[in-house]
């Protein structure tokens, strides 16, 4: 099954049920990190593999330098996927 067809498959199931979201704050009592050890460990871990990856790491640094908020950077600076692939996984193995 592709993700495509899975992904709408779950909008189906969930289109009428209410869903709250809860944005990182929520989770730090819970030991979680929050936005910004996140982002620190993102501009530690991510690393390129072309120099069009190389520009978007240096552009998402500059972004986090200027505004330390992840989420503006990262709407801000358009990620390959395999950059995204990286940040899903330094994301998961961000420590408690």
């Amino acid at each position: 099954m592709e993700l495509d067809e899975l992904a709408t498959i779950a909008q189906r199931y969930v289109a009428d049920v209410p869903v709250i979201l809860l944005g990182t704050g929520a989770t730090i009592p819970l030991g979680i990190p929050g936005m910004g050890p996140l982002a620190q460990a993102i501009q530690k871990q991510l690393t390129y593999n072309s120099a069009e990856e190389e520009k978007l790491v240096h552009a998402l640094h500059a972004e986090l330098t200027v505004n330390p908020n992840l989420e503006t950077a990262l709407h801000h600076i358009a990620l390959t996927p395999a950059l995204v692939n990286q940040v899903v996984r330094i994301t998961c193995d961000l420590p408690p």
